[in-house]
């Protein structure tokens, strides 16, 4: 009858359905890994810069950039290995993008340098958030080590630049080298700290 050649046709297109799902999965799938850094777990350098060219998410009016770097990593790799050293920066990682949220967008942007693109912000929010991680890093305990009973608690700080601009009247690119420069001289005063640029925000 007519109900059978209704099942005939929709046993047809189930399996039509399963590639069709299959396919999108797999598109979702190879979305994430072209975007975010796989160990991290927050977006990748490409990302980041996508956003900061122009690509896909606007940086609004005002914007601003916060570049953090651990503070003595190379220690934490050389003195607990890799896998510690891993661990270290997944923790990290993940403190910055909760602290970050929901304003902020987090990138790996080089080996144990991360950045923090803040769209349609002002410089005062950005550097509130900035202090905020920079401080809530300097509490963290972070456990390493391969088994319970020699687990040994880390802890880790970070150092920061702080620089903003306005979208068509400052390079973007320029604001970033001005956070970077900011970063380094956090180190410089002693670590664990934010470094504010403000006269280009005030232009």
């Amino acid at each position: 009858g007519l109900g059978d050649v209704y099942k005939r046709q929709l046993l047809h297109l189930v399996p039509i359905a399963l590639a069709l799902m299959v396919m999108a999965n797999l598109t979702a799938s190879l979305s994430h890994h072209a975007h975010y850094d796989l160990l991290l777990n927050i977006y990748n350098r490409g990302h980041c810069n996508n956003i900061l060219e122009g690509k896909g998410k606007s940086l609004g009016k005002r914007f601003a950039l916060v570049l953090l770097d651990l503070d003595h990593f190379k220690k934490v790799n050389d003195r607990y290995g890799h896998a510690a050293g891993d661990r270290v920066l997944y923790e990290v990682a993940q403190k910055v993008r909760e602290k970050a949220l929901p304003r902020g967008i987090t990138c790996r942007y080089g080996g144990e340098e991360i950045l923090v693109v803040f769209p349609s912000t002002s410089l005062e929010y950005a550097e509130k958030v900035g202090r905020e991680v920079v401080s809530s890093i300097a509490q963290m305990r972070i456990p390493v080590g391969g088994n319970k009973k020699k687990k040994t608690s880390l802890r880790i700080t970070v150092s920061g630049g702080l620089s903003a601009g306005r979208s068509g009247k400052d390079d973007v690119m320029a604001v970033l080298e001005s956070a970077d420069r900011a970063l380094y001289r956090a180190k410089r005063l002693g670590r664990n700290r934010l470094t504010v640029v403000r006269k280009r925000a005030a232009n």
